[in-house]
């Protein structure tokens, strides 16, 4: 018999008190959850939860962030209807804890007796996954187990027995006991159990995205260093680029140039990793760089093009659809990005959003409304992995007004902050994320002629300040 099975026939052939783990009132876990930190806005998980009393005491004391797992649907059925209408407002997973299941972050994971009966180290090794996946940092694990002197058997199967200390060994290092207490259980019918509760805290170290940085310091590698050697390399007269220059990570628009003869390769472009084509834009002279997709790649190629002269860097790179607010593709000016990418964080203090410049900003609107060109204005969300874009990442993106995803902005924007220079990121929406047909459709020449009716806009856009060109810095 599979555990389903097993744990369905016992919640439908015994009575609430016909269990040995049935509890009038579950103290030593409300003193623990009460130890955390117990406040009506705290999330908890009750792991196992059956038709345990703990969810009615929670809901008494006027919490409504609760969820209760179990693999028995007839066991949680019960709660259900002692709850009665109560039960709306909460979360119900029938699922067994080592299986697929999900559950929005929450403050404490309350666990009374399912982990003694994971006997392999494959099932454990789930569990802690979902605990990691589940318990928000700093977060508090409650487990109650048979301890070592504890039954061998509980409901006809084999458990495991544990100390604190073996509990803590098995949830490994991110989790730091803070508390045990032994307690003997007595069953219904007189029987006296040993268990072990034991409180945790989810120690999360911070990561080396987010520590020992210094924005303000200055770096040991420069982009003035790798410049002054490719000019040696490759036997360059000078570094320069147009005043204007251009990032086009899909690479559409130097296909195009390319195409139609209308671009030059810079003879003045020291850059190891990529070709710098030129061209002229309504009198003005553009420079452009191809497929430097995603944070790392954009400010690499910005430090190097502001060295060489360009005093205003504009982006346009292919996005996701966030909010349903038009028909791709279409076209939104970044006024602010989401900083879900590492790059920025070398360059600006820890803060949720990158801004665009808001001189910059607010000049570009009223010219490319002059230009009669159709553009958004709002948040994007950059990211690092766009195949990681999953269903509660988009959802929380959405809850923030958030209207497309892309790769770059956020970083550029917290580079262009702390140099001082002048960037503008377009999102070009063209794609709903493989959610519809026929995806990632520009338009007329792969949207090549709007994306330069963009440029030509704000290319007359400055700071009061300019880049100083390689050969006089």
């Amino acid at each position: 018999m599979d555990p389903k099975q097993h744990w369905e026939s016992v919640y439908r052939t015994k009575g609430e008190r016909d269990v040995s783990w049935f509890e009038t009132l579950p103290a030593v876990s409300l003193q623990m959850i009460e130890a955390a930190g117990l406040t009506p806005e705290t999330c908890v998980v009750d792991v196992g939860g059956g038709d345990s009393r703990l969810v009615d005491t929670l809901v008494a004391r006027g919490l409504d962030c609760l969820a209760v797992l179990d693999v028995s649907g007839a066991a949680l059925h019960r709660a259900q209807e002692r709850l009665g209408d109560q039960a709306a407002a909460l979360t119900w997973i029938e699922a067994d804890v080592t299986a697929g299941w999900t559950l929005k972050p929450m403050d404490v994971w309350h666990d009374r007796a399912v982990f003694h009966f994971l006997t392999t180290p494959e099932d454990r090794a789930r569990y802690r996954f979902h605990l990691r996946q589940t318990l928000k940092a700093e977060g508090t694990v409650i487990v109650a187990t048979f301890a070592l002197d504890g039954p061998e058997t509980c409901s006809g199967l084999p458990v495991a027995r544990y100390s604190p200390e073996t509990l803590a060994a098995e949830l490994g290092n991110e989790f730091r006991l803070v508390e045990s207490v032994p307690h003997e259980h007595r069953t219904p019918w007189g029987t006296v159990q040993p268990f072990v509760y034991a409180r945790f805290i989810r120690v999360v170290p911070e990561a080396p995205i987010l520590s020992g940085k210094d924005a303000t310091a200055p770096s040991v590698f420069s982009p003035v260093t790798v410049l002054t050697e490719a000019k040696r390399q490759k036997n360059l007269a000078e570094l320069r680029v147009p005043s204007v220059c251009v990032l086009d990570p899909d690479g559409d628009i130097v296909r195009w140039l390319r195409r139609t003869g209308r671009g030059t390769r810079s003879g003045t472009w020291g850059c190891y990793h990529t070709e710098l084509y030129e061209f002229d834009l309504d009198g003005t002279r553009i420079g452009i760089v191809g497929c430097a997709v995603g944070a790392p790649f954009a400010v690499l190629m910005a430090e190097q093009m502001f060295v060489c002269g360009c005093d205003l860097l504009v982006s346009i790179t292919s996005s996701g659809q966030i909010a349903k607010i038009a028909e791709p593709p279409y076209f939104v000016l970044v006024t602010r990005a989401l900083r879900d990418e590492g790059t920025s964080y070398h360059y600006q203090p820890v803060a949720r959003f990158a801004e665009a410049n808001s001189v910059l900003l607010d000049r570009a609107g009223p010219a490319l409304r002059a230009a009669g060109i159709p553009v958004l204005e709002g948040a994007s969300w950059t990211t690092d992995a766009p195949f990681r874009e999953t269903p509660a990442a988009v959802a929380s993106a959405q809850r923030e007004g958030i209207l497309a995803v892309e790769m770059e902005s956020a970083a550029l924007y917290a580079f262009a902050e702390a140099r001082g220079k002048a960037v503008l990121c377009f999102a070009h929406v063209t794609n709903t994320m493989g959610q519809s047909d026929r995806e990632f459709e520009k338009g007329h020449e792969d949207g090549v002629i709007q994306s330069l009716r963009v440029i030509g806009a704000v290319a007359g856009l400055r700071l009061n300040r300019r880049s100083l060109p390689y050969d006089q810095g």
